[in-house]
């Protein structure tokens, strides 16, 4: 298929951020999910008319606010491989704890922040049903122990360390 339309490698829907200080929203996503910078264009001021980092296999474009373009409220939804590690980035990056690390109804760990931009971000590890029916994470040991204690608790509330009192 001719897929002249979009630049190669580029995924066919991008988030784009427009937000107060953007240098900022971009040092934390660098930060938290070793975002990679890849295109930068700066207005005269020096404020940023667009740039796009990637998180893995995904682009996000930013540009900061001002005039026509005022923030906007936004979020990011990423998937890691690692909740628990990310969410402590994320703190240290210096974001805001909306929720810490739990297992939910569906097969994925998640975790909320938000910048101090207000950009909320939520990320999420995929767990596996295993043919028990417990949940288990492809990468094993605690994880794998977390979710069984989960599964059994039937709560799925725990907080990160919640499963070694099980």
């Amino acid at each position: 298929m001719n897929r002249d339309y979009k630049p190669t490698a580029y995924p066919s829907v991008s988030a784009y951020l427009v937000a107060n200080n953007a240098q900022q929203v971009i040092d934390f996503l660098r930060q938290t999910f070793d975002a990679k910078e890849a295109r930068r264009f700066d207005k005269p001021d020096g404020s940023i008319m667009h740039a796009e980092v990637w998180i893995d296999d995904s682009v996000v474009m930013i540009a900061d606010s001002g005039g026509a373009f005022p923030a906007v409220p936004m979020g990011l939804h990423v998937y890691v491989p690692d909740v628990d590690a990310t969410y402590h980035r994320a703190l240290t990056a210096g974001g805001i704890s909306v929720q810490e690390p739990t297992q939910k109804k569906i097969p994925t760990g998640a975790v909320a922040c938000r910048t101090p931009q207000g950009i909320r971000g939520g990320s999420r590890r995929r767990w596996q049903e295993s043919d028990d029916g417990s949940l288990r994470s492809s990468r094993g040991g605690d994880r794998a122990a977390r979710a069984q204690c989960l599964r059994r608790r039937k709560d799925y509330r725990c907080g990160p360390l919640d499963y070694r009192r099980c």
